[in-house]
């Protein structure tokens, strides 16, 4: 991925989609695996978790931002 400002994830009918800047949406999922939630929250000392759920299954993850 570029260096494009925002970067946007959307969920749109099933499929993870990444928006750089300006540009178009690039999905990051295939029709194979159909997304039913996406979730990001913000963790205390710079930290970003991400939640999705496929077929009924929850995954998380948590990334620590270095400053």
């Amino acid at each position: 991925f570029g260096s494009a400002n925002p970067l946007v994830f959307d969920l749109v009918s099933g499929v993870v989609r990444l928006t750089e800047g300006t540009g178009s949406p690039t999905p990051l999922t295939t029709s194979n695996v159909v997304v039913n939630s996406l979730s990001f929250e913000h963790v205390a000392t710079s930290g970003i978790r991400a939640i999705l759920t496929i077929s009924g299954r929850t995954f998380e993850t948590t990334k620590y931002l270095r400053q």
